[in-house]
């Protein structure tokens, strides 16, 4: 048990005893040994005068002798020691611890001794009880004789009082004192005995402790508090370090006595500082509450807070004073509410209309209750503006209405399951499940809407669903009740429906979607092929963040694979030369700020070096504003157009040109046959023997045969030369060439003829094969200065259609090939182009006509056979003619 514990139990025994007028006085002494656990206590009654015992109690009987005592009370009499604890045992061989009291002529004292068998070890708590008890032992031995100076229907009326009492003489000599002083001030109850000073108890009290009084100011402490002993009246509140506050008032006796009444105002203080922060607390909430607080007395506004002004639409203090039947809306609001308050004594919540002063109408919550204000029965009422939640209330249960308005409206069907089965549908659901109302719908089994197949996802999402997880949609087959299916779109989330967990279903048909969907990849795939075949691509540039979008037949132009490469603006603009850029940039800029469309023409280069020949058109794209946020574009690689351009402008001249010059060699053959003809009559009419005009005649005649064999090349250009086609197998024909060719050509060109085993026959002018032959080796030997290779070759050969040929502009079927390839000097690329057209050479003045190829070219034309050339400088020349297959066999 700790010490505080300990020492309140003995305090409380002792006090109950001490306030028992019938309890023994043994018990007394009994109370103190057994609390203290010593082996015996003695009480005696010393008189000065007789220096002898008057009265003398012990417990237990028998054990102390009363002359034990009167040697220890003499001596404490002597030094005028209240206590004394000698150091050594007496006479009895027991260790004594006496306290003494005397009257004030220290003629008459008692004294409490206590005895133990080894020495005393008292603790803090064991002492204060002593100083306590030891000393009303006295007092209650003098309270309770008849030579008492008090009567004793005074001391029951001392002990009758609550409050603690001590009657001081003029000198502030304790005449008397009640046992609640005792229990107020347990610190001082060991000199609270009569007799006693004032000024001793007020310095027992600052030796205890219970007053915190710094040492230099304590003599000033307590000349005061004797000081207001004497103030009649006086009144102060003690408020001790326990926590106690014990209230001193003082009342003066005509005789300058002073009777000192103690009451513990703890609880009181308590109460007070409660009420205290109570009405804080209330002010606080008066002023500070976020939402409007009233004061009413007799039905007049006595105060209102800042927000009750912001309710009532006053300025701050316009609301006191005046009536609460002023502000509101319907009067019978307020019959209402003032029999509620007089039913029930306060006013529980209810909602009533008000009028603001400006006239608006506002709904408030109100309640109250009645309090004391400022010393009159007030209703404190708290008011909530409850406005806008009525208005949202309203509009909710409008919105509710609409939202199911809404539900039956929406084509797709909208379902509600709990526990698997359907407990609402819309309008929509019945028809796109095709049944005849809801009726049939509500209560039966959910699943049976999803088709067999599709029952285990259902099932599935529904549970995630339950499970909290997000909502999803999926894509499924739905079942109507006839038990045909359908594609549909499913969105599933859960619902609380009547208190019951279950999911929300919105299934929606998607079968025109469905239809669309694949009507949409087969356009996009027609699109697709269309700019395949069309060789033409499109893009779209956002400018705000300089993304880009190439269709994936712009990234086939662009030699680049869609899946792995993701095209940027930088990348793009690798693609074009420094002038195409700047190009590519004005015309963006135009397109920009004059907010149309322009066409462009680029060249671009591609990773494996190749030049592309590129046009297109590019527009803006706008923001709802008006503003440019984009440039979408078109574009189509135009190189194998403009090849094939180039080759119907060269066909065309060629054309042209071959007209032309089979008109002219017409015109001329007529000329030169007119010459030719009179040059022959003329010969006839001159004398044989005339060999100088003879021979200036055959020299003209010459001349003409000369012409007449240019006429001829150009007509075969012309495609008008007299042609005699036969059926012939052109390695035979090869063959017999090659003869003449070894003869005629420098014996440094090795010549190499290649046929295939089978060759087809073909129809051509055989005269018109070997001129061509001819003219092909030599301009092969031409170029060849120093020796080279002469290779001759002819072979079968089908041209498919759609298929690419070099150069070739051909018509698809099969065709005698007919190559003569050599390893001479080459054709300038910027020469190939004009090799075919008459009188055109890159031979010395006098080395050539410029009709050797042009007659080519003509005779094939005319054979319904094509041509094509091929030649790199320093490599060599192939030239290859292509003559009809023949559609009957070569007869032997």
């Amino acid at each position: 048990m700790s010490s505080d514990c300990k020492l309140s139990k003995w305090v409380n025994a002792f006090l109950s005893w001490h306030q028992n007028e019938l309890a023994p006085f043994s018990e007394g002494l009994e109370i103190i040994k057994n609390s203290i656990n010593i082996d015996a206590v003695s009480f005696s009654v010393y008189a000065a005068e007789a220096r002898e015992i008057s009265l003398f109690k012990q417990v237990p009987n028998g054990t102390i002798q009363p002359s034990d005592t009167l040697a220890l009370i003499e001596k404490q009499f002597e030094t005028n020691d209240k206590r004394w604890a000698p150091e050594s045992p007496q006479a009895n061989s027991l260790f004594s611890n006496s306290y003494v009291t005397k009257n004030k002529n220290a003629t008459r004292g008692t004294q409490t001794c206590l005895w133990n068998s080894h020495p005393f070890e008292f603790d803090t708590a064991t002492q204060t009880f002593l100083d306590m008890a030891c000393p009303l032992i006295g007092q209650k031995y003098i309270q309770s004789t008849p030579n008492n100076a008090v009567p004793h229907f005074i001391a029951e009326a001392f002990s009758a009082v609550s409050d603690g009492f001590v009657l001081y003489d003029n000198e502030e000599t304790i005449l008397a004192f009640n046992d609640r002083q005792t229990t107020l001030f347990p610190s001082v109850a060991g000199k609270l005995e009569i007799g006693n000073s004032y000024k001793t108890i007020l310095q027992k009290q600052l030796q205890s402790g219970q007053i915190d009084i710094p040492e230099e100011e304590q003599e000033n402490w307590i000349n005061r508090r004797r000081a207001n002993l004497k103030i009649h009246g006086f009144t102060e509140e003690q408020k001790f370090d326990s926590g106690k506050t014990i209230r001193l008032t003082n009342y003066c006796t005509e005789s300058g006595g002073t009777v000192a009444i103690r009451t513990d105002i703890t609880e009181l203080v308590a109460a007070r500082q409660k009420a205290l922060e109570n009405e804080k607390l209330f002010r606080t909430l008066l002023v500070g509450a976020p939402i409007p607080l009233l004061i009413t007395i007799d039905g007049q506004y006595v105060y209102g807070n800042k927000y009750a002004h912001e309710l009532f639409e006053l300025n701050d203090g316009e609301l006191v004073g005046r009536r609460t039947e002023e502000f509101y809306w319907d009067t019978k609001d307020r019959v209402d509410v003032l029999e509620e308050i007089k039913r029930e004594k306060s006013l529980k919540g209810s909602e009533v209309d008000i009028r603001t002063a400006k006239g608006n109408q506002k709904t408030v919550f109100t309640s109250g209750a009645f309090i004391n204000y400022q010393g009159q029965e007030a209703l404190f009422i708290s008011l909530l503006d409850i406005s806008d939640s009525v208005k949202i209330k309203n509009t909710l249960a409008q919105n509710e209405k609409q939202i199911r308005e809404i539900l039956e409206l929406i084509p797709d069907a909208l379902l509600v399951q709990v526990e698997g089965e359907i407990k609402y549908v819309n309008d929509g659901a019945v028809k796109i499940f095709n049944t005849v109302s809801k009726d049939n719908m509500i209560g039966t089994p959910s699943l049976a809407l999803a088709a067999e197949s599709e029952r285990g996802k259902v099932l599935d999402l529904r549970k995630q669903a339950l499970e909290g997880k997000r909502a999803k949609s999926f894509s499924s087959e739905s079942q109507k009740f006839d038990g045909t299916t359908f594609p549909s779109e499913t969105y599933v989330k859960s619902v609380l429906w009547d208190g019951e967990r279950g999911t929300l279903a919105i299934i929606r048909d998607i079968s025109k979607r469905r239809d669309y969907e694949d009507k949409l990849i087969q356009n996009e795939t027609e699109m697709a092929l269309a700019q395949q075949i069309g060789g033409f691509g499109h893009f779209r540039m956002n400018l705000s963040d300089r993304s880009i979008f190439w269709s994936k037949e712009l990234y086939r132009m662009y030699d680049l694979d869609p899946d792995t490469t993701e095209i940027s603006i930088e990348q793009a603009q690798s693609f074009f030369g420094k002038e195409e850029h700047a190009s590519l940039t004005n015309t963006i800029r135009k397109i920009i700020a004059e907010k149309t469309s322009r066409n462009f023409t680029v060249e671009v280069q591609l990773k494996n070096g190749s030049l592309r020949h590129m046009v297109g058109t590019m527009l803006p794209e706008t923001d709802k504003d008006g503003k440019v946020n984009s440039i979408f574009g078109v574009i189509q690689d135009t190189t194998d157009q403009r090849e094939l351009e180039e080759k119907l402008r060269q066909s065309q001249k060629m054309e042209a040109v071959g007209q032309l010059t089979g008109g002219v060699a017409h015109d001329f053959n007529n000329l030169l046959a007119i010459i030719l003809g009179n040059t022959e009559l003329l010969m006839e009419m001159i004398d044989l023997q005339d060999y100088e005009k003879r021979s200036r005649l055959e020299i003209v005649m010459q001349a003409c045969k000369r012409g007449a064999d240019l006429t001829n090349s150009m007509l075969a250009f012309g495609r008008t030369q007299q042609l005699l086609p036969t059926i012939s197998r052109l390695d035979l024909q090869v063959t017999d060439m090659i003869n003449v060719l070894d003869r005629t050509i420098e014996e440094d060109i090795d010549i190499k003829f290649i046929t295939e085993a089978d060759l087809w026959s073909c129809l051509a002018d055989l005269g018109q094969v070997e001129n061509t032959l001819l003219n092909l080796a030599l301009n092969a030997r031409d170029a060849m200065i120093g020796g080279g290779n002469l290779v001759i070759e002819t072979k079968n050969a089908t041209l498919s259609e759609g298929e690419e040929y070099g150069n070739l502009d051909c018509d698809p079927g099969d065709y005698v090939m007919l190559s003569v390839s050599d390893t001479g000097s080459g054709i300038d690329p910027k020469n190939l182009d004009h090799v075919f057209e008459p009188f055109y050479t890159t031979k010395d003045v006098g080395q050539g006509t410029g009709l050797g190829l042009s007659m080519v070219y003509g005779f094939i034309k005319q054979s319904n056979g094509h041509i094509t050339i091929a030649s790199e400088l320093g490599v060599g020349t192939t030239v290859k003619l292509y003559l009809p297959r023949a559609k009957e066999k070569l007869r032997v």
